[in-house]
């Protein structure tokens, strides 16, 4: 919510992608970067939406980012396990973490706490593609 009472379309910290991304300020990332798979259609995720706001005014440290698997271009062939999911790269852009998550900010601060200094995952050609392409989108829309 802003100072105002009326909710926030857009979370300073956070962002969303989507086919037609739009500009938000430049953001600094020093631990790396977080992003949730979601889809509209999903009840857990839209429950999960604002704790994971809330959540990313809580962790300046890290990039975080929300997208709708089924309208990012990158993701409309993928096939995750469960959602939401995750992916977690260190601060060198290597993914780190990939898959489902309890949809508790607290569980996703735990996790990330515990991903600090980790190896990255060793990926399939396939899994590679897809999370390359969205995370290229991250880094040309917010540097």
């Amino acid at each position: 919510m802003n100072d105002n009472g009326a909710r926030c379309p857009v979370v300073r910290d956070s962002f969303e992608l989507s086919p037609e991304v739009s500009s938000h300020s430049q953001l600094t990332m020093t631990s790396g970067t977080v992003v949730v798979l979601c889809a509209e259609w999903c009840g857990v995720c839209r429950e999960f939406k604002d704790p994971f706001e809330e959540l990313a005014r809580a962790l300046p440290e890290w990039r975080l980012g929300w997208v709708d698997i089924e309208a990012h271009p990158a993701t409309e062939d993928v096939e995750l396990e469960s959602l939401p999911s995750l992916i977690v790269t260190g601060p060198d852009g290597k993914v780190i973490f990939l898959g489902p998550v309890v949809p508790r900010p607290s569980t996703v601060d735990q996790l990330l706490r515990g991903l600090k200094n980790h190896s990255p995952l060793a990926l399939s050609q396939a899994d590679a593609l897809w999370i390359n392409a969205v995370l290229e989108t991250i880094r040309d829309t917010h540097g």
